[in-house]
């Protein structure tokens, strides 16, 4: 119960953020829209404007900018603000299509540093909040040396945002995984044996994993599918 209100009022911090980021795109909307012989009714104006902000909920989700869970602050807000821009974009074309006339671009321009300040004053406090209200993750890193887990689990806020339980081989993990996974909430994967039957196993268990991608797989991200024999490749 405690759970689901923790994860209600993470959703109205995000809906403030929203609310926060179209804010001045809607004033100038109004500013510059106002100024011009109007050529759609209000209800279509607000269709519009929430439609700018389905695109923001769009981009933000692409780009990670809500992750306050993994993300560091200025990543928070360089996401955003990437989400945000898009946004102002295609904003700002729907805006010339209803006014009839190009827009006073200089005015415009302005939603982006409000939006800016905006943004980081949401991350900040959105972020203290948050780890004030959600205690780390209980975390095991899997990794065949022991000594670069140990490192890895140093580096950042590393301690800020998870709780090591333990270090395991895959081995020792496949030894006995219903009781090493108990309680487990997340699984770091470094260089290690087996990944795929570590993954297996979270995967039913609904545990998160964070695995370091190996070279190969960075390069065939990027080839092209295609299906062949009705089996994609």
């Amino acid at each position: 119960m405690q759970k689901n209100r923790s994860n209600w009022k993470l959703r109205l911090i995000k809906l403030l953020n929203i609310i926060l980021m179209i804010s001045p795109f809607v004033f100038i909307w109004r500013l510059l829209y106002g100024t011009t012989e109007r050529l759609v009714s209000e209800q279509t104006q607000y269709l519009l404007l929430l439609s700018v902000a389905a695109l923001y909920i769009l981009f933000g989700r692409i780009y990670d900018a809500f992750l306050l869970d993994v993300g560091r602050i200025h990543e928070i807000v360089y996401s955003q603000m990437l989400a945000a821009v898009v946004t102002d974009a295609f904003g700002f074309l729907i805006l010339w299509m209803v006014m009839g006339s190009f827009p006073d671009f200089f005015k415009f321009i302005l939603v982006i540093p409000l939006q800016l300040v905006f943004s980081t004053l949401w991350s900040l406090s959105a972020h203290r909040w948050y780890f004030r209200h959600f205690p780390p993750k209980r975390t095991l890193i899997i990794a065949d040396s022991r000594t670069e887990a140990l490192e890895f689990s140093q580096t950042g806020d590393f301690a800020k945002k998870f709780e090591l339980v333990d270090i395991l081989t895959t081995e020792e993990l496949l030894e006995d995984p219903q009781e090493k996974l108990c309680g487990i909430e997340a699984i770091f994967l470094l260089r290690t044996s087996y990944a795929w039957a570590v993954m297996q196993l979270c995967a039913f268990q609904s545990i998160t994993v964070y695995r370091l991608p190996l070279v190969s797989e960075i390069i065939a991200s990027r080839a092209k599918s295609i299906t062949m024999f009705y089996t994609p490749l």
